[in-house]
């Protein structure tokens, strides 16, 4: 998976607003990549295709959705992404991570 960008600066933000980014990929692997799990904080809604592997050079998308309710200041937050695809060398999962950060003003 090659990420059109790995981080997203949302740039300063009301407490209380949510905002929404389009992490946009495509697979340059030889195999189909299947996600088994995308992970954030509570202050984080993911929305993607839950069931539909990515074949060879398809693009997909991940919209993250972030609510600064619960936020203040500067703020950097982690999205993993775990494949059910494993490396073959060592036969772990493969992980992915995209990132944001905001400044979070009242």
């Amino acid at each position: 998976m090659v990420f059109e960008t790995e981080m997203h600066d949302f740039g300063t933000l009301k407490n209380g607003d949510k905002v929404t980014h389009i992490f946009k990929y495509i697979n340059e692997g030889d195999t189909a990549a299947e996600i088994d799990i995308i992970t954030a904080c509570d202050c984080t809604t993911l929305d993607y295709n839950k069931t539909k592997p990515i074949q060879p050079g398809e693009s997909a998308t991940i919209k993250a959705v972030f609510d600064t309710t619960t936020e203040t200041g500067e703020v950097d937050k982690d999205i993993t992404i775990i494949l059910k695809n494993t490396d073959p060398p060592s036969g772990y999962p493969i992980v992915y991570e995209v990132r944001y950060k905001a400044n979070i003003i009242d």
